[in-house]
């Protein structure tokens, strides 16, 4: 990968993109444990009401808030794209584009369907970015794509 990439001119965003990363993974993971808790753990418990209600507000605040990490995370992926040289242009400016809207999802806390933009926005890009990235390995190796069957 070092020699597929150009780590001297994109390395700094690429840090950045790795701190959205872990970022945008503690927002999910700590959503999920609170959700799972006030389903599985509490739901037994007399008068467990008021502390399921919290764990699934601060559940779904977490999730409503993983926008931010996200916009970063694609955000600085893009940059380094775009300092490298290694993604066309266009992909460029749309992870650009689903960067400027991941933030826009931050909205979800007062509108929740906004919610689910932000992992489809991420899917997106990067499935476009895997594409790309795939063909243009292809090119550069011609002798590592193995035939079908």
């Amino acid at each position: 990968m070092r020699t597929a990439f150009n780590w001297e001119r994109a390395g700094g965003p690429m840090g950045i993109a790795f701190g959205g990363f872990v970022a945008t993974a503690v927002i999910a993971t700590v959503g999920g444990a609170a959700q799972s808790a006030a389903a599985y753990k509490l739901v037994d418990i007399d008068g467990a009401g008021v502390a399921i209600r919290a764990l699934n507000d601060l559940a779904s605040t977490l999730f409503a808030s993983v926008g931010a990490p996200l916009a970063i995370l694609i955000g600085a992926a893009s940059l380094a794209a775009a300092l490298s040289g290694d993604l066309p242009r266009w992909l460029v400016a749309g992870g650009a584009v689903a960067a400027v809207l991941e933030v826009a999802t931050l909205g979800a806390v007062f509108v929740p369907v906004l919610g689910l933009l932000a992992p489809l926005l991420l899917v997106a890009w990067s499935l476009a970015a895997g594409v790309v990235l795939s063909l243009r390995g292809a090119a550069l190796f011609p002798g590592t794509a193995r035939a079908p069957g």
